[in-house]
């Protein structure tokens, strides 16, 4: 679905349980060469997974990371994003300067 990230099995616990939208579920993950990464899920739990849309979680160094606008401030999550809005953070991220 996104070319550049490594895909994962979602667990069978987070499958959705409404017949419209099961087998859409989606998980995958990026770290970039800058340091910073990102995972992207749709699942029963995700912010927006009953909607068909995605959430994400920046990483920096490989931990968690909150970095407005990409993230809102204070938390590491941004939910509710469509495949594009995705696709354009996933730029957003690989083109950050990059972390000590």
């Amino acid at each position: 679905m996104f070319d550049e990230l490594k895909e994962y099995k979602v667990s069978d616990y987070l499958l959705f349980t409404d017949d419209g939208l099961k087998g859409s579920e989606y998980g995958g993950e990026i770290e970039y060469d800058n340091g910073y990464g990102l995972s992207v899920v749709r699942h029963e739990s995700s912010y927006g997974g009953k909607q068909g849309l995605f959430e994400i979680m920046l990483t920096r160094n490989g931990n968690p990371y909150s970095l407005p606008p990409i993230t809102h401030e204070y938390d590491t999550v941004k939910g509710f994003l469509t495949k594009e809005q995705v696709k354009e953070t996933l730029d957003t991220v690989k083109d950050l300067p990059a972390t000590v």
